[in-house]
């Protein structure tokens, strides 16, 4: 996956198991490029990009399932963290990675040192646009059928368990 210079959305619900540690969300890049969104410990989300960290000033509910996401403004260089609201903005962010995306955990080539996300997690998606919450709101709430604009991956994640996630998304990065 390419998202050099390139304007996106990463949404996704989630429900985490109440642990004391940070948790990935999702997490992309190589080659000492990354992208990463976080669950803190103490329950707020963070945002990696290359050297850059943002993190939210609001605290997660654990009550039922919550939409989160994280919005890269390349064009404006903005970097955007979003729950129920826009939690945080960092000005000054581009991201130019590219590599796999990978939800509920980190990428390090030794498995043993990875971190792993600990919970549920449901309707993941990326767009090739930078969303608005009235946007996030829009399209949150409903079921997609994988041909919306914009709309480069979509995993419903109602397989059940397992490893892996099925793309229906018919869109192109």
């Amino acid at each position: 996956r390419n998202f050099a210079d390139k304007n996106m959305t990463v949404e996704v619900m989630i429900k985490p198991d109440d642990v004391d540690e940070d948790m990935p969300i999702f997490s992309h890049g190589r080659d000492g490029k990354q992208l990463q969104l976080w669950l803190t410990k103490d329950k707020r989300l963070k945002a990696v990009v290359d050297d850059k960290e943002l993190v939210s000033d609001t605290v997660i509910s654990f009550k039922g399932f919550q939409r989160v996401a994280l919005v890269l403004d390349n064009e404006h260089k903005k970097l955007l963290l979003y729950s129920k609201y826009l939690n945080a903005t960092l000005d000054d962010v581009t991201y130019s990675g590219y590599g796999p995306l990978i939800f509920g955990s980190t990428q390090q080539t030794d498995v043993n040192k990875r971190s792993h996300y600990k919970g549920r997690m449901l309707q993941a998606r990326v767009w090739n646009r930078a969303m608005d919450n009235i946007l996030l709101d829009t399209y949150g709430n409903q079921m997609l059928t994988g041909y919306e604009m914009g709309l480069t991956d979509y995993y419903p994640m109602n397989e059940g368990k397992g490893d892996y996630a099925t793309d229906l998304a018919q869109g192109i990065a």
